[in-house]
């Protein structure tokens, strides 16, 4: 095993991908010669030639469209955008051609298709650069949806996407800088989505969170430990398709559930944990559910995010609520 960041390991994703497969090509903004706004493609233009890097202009719904085609054509393209806000420009060519011309095509067509963007609140940039944007595509149907938080995850869900027959969103963590343990070059590593993780063994109340909210459920439960609350944290790691089984499993074995999301309440992707215990694990709850989301309004520059998004005391303060 090697401790690496998550850059490093959405690069070599992408790398051992494009050396696997002949067929993978990318195209976004500035990942030629520049090698992408963070370093994800560096040497990749050298390495694999301007006929499958190609750098694009600002045209997000272009390049979205065009990586539609060359699926139809037989390419497994990744479109790589500097902020998954700007998935707004993109939105048809990710819902209305990948999303749905398969479903469309009987399945004759496949459309292999990845959409890879930084996602989420961090740099203190503002509301057109830091949106949680899950809740736009969760409603729309043939597409898959993947969160991942650490390293080990970022490599192996990228791995499966770019191999994936369907079109994926692939949200990146906003902090390309969290190291984690990943497998060694030498080793294959793939992970299948729908698989939630346990970042923390508790046995009082399930946490059910992905992405940043795993960092403040982590926080809220060392002040909650302090006073004999222990709680256990589940990592989604892919909203589309998410894990039914396991979090019924960990509500049954706690009683108790918290979910917390970055993104807002209201459309958010919590409401869907929430109605799944509803629905088929009522009976193993103790107390009500509770969602710790974010404010509905956009992000504000600077600090002022941090007023936006949940806080370590909301969540210690939804899980008192049910003890």
């Amino acid at each position: 095993m090697r401790v690496i960041n998550n850059l490093t390991a959405q690069l070599e994703a992408f790398r051992e991908e494009m050396l696997r497969d002949e067929s993978v090509i990318m195209i976004g903004e500035d990942i030629g010669a520049h090698g992408g706004m963070t370093g994800e493609t560096v040497g990749f233009l050298e390495q694999f030639g301007p006929e499958r890097i190609l750098s694009a202009t600002l045209a997000e719904s272009a390049q979205a469209s065009f990586a539609v085609g060359a699926a139809m054509g037989g390419q497994r393209a990744i479109v790589d955008y500097m902020c998954a806000d700007f998935m707004a420009y993109a939105y048809d060519g990710i819902v209305n051609q990948a999303g749905k011309q398969r479903y469309f095509s009987a399945g004759q067509w496949e459309y292999p298709v990845v959409f890879i963007a930084p996602h989420g609140v961090g740099m203190r940039i503002a509301g057109q650069h830091e949106t949680s944007v899950e809740g736009w595509f969760q409603n729309c149907a043939g597409l898959k949806i993947y969160t991942p938080m650490y390293p080990s995850d970022v490599k192996g869900l990228l791995k499966y996407a770019i191999r994936e027959n369907d079109p994926v969103v692939f949200l990146m963590p906003r902090f390309s800088s969290t190291k984690g343990e990943v497998p060694d070059l030498d080793v294959e590593h793939i992970i299948e989505p729908g698989k939630a993780s346990i970042v923390k063994e508790g046995k009082d109340v399930t946490i059910v969170t992905y992405q940043h909210g795993i960092e403040l459920s982590l926080e809220a439960a060392k002040t909650l430990e302090a006073e004999g609350i222990s709680c256990e944290i589940m990592d989604l790691r892919t909203l589309i398709p998410f894990d039914k089984k396991g979090i019924l499993d960990a509500v049954k074995k706690t009683g108790r559930l918290v979910v917390v999301t970055e993104a807002p309440k209201r459309g958010g992707f919590g409401n869907n944990i929430i109605n799944l215990v509803a629905e088929e694990g009522f009976s193993s709850l103790k107390a009500p559910m509770r969602y710790v989301g974010g404010k509905d309004y956009p992000i504000p520059y600077g600090p002022g995010e941090d007023f936006v998004v949940p806080t370590i005391e909301e969540i210690v303060t939804a899980v008192k609520s049910i003890m």
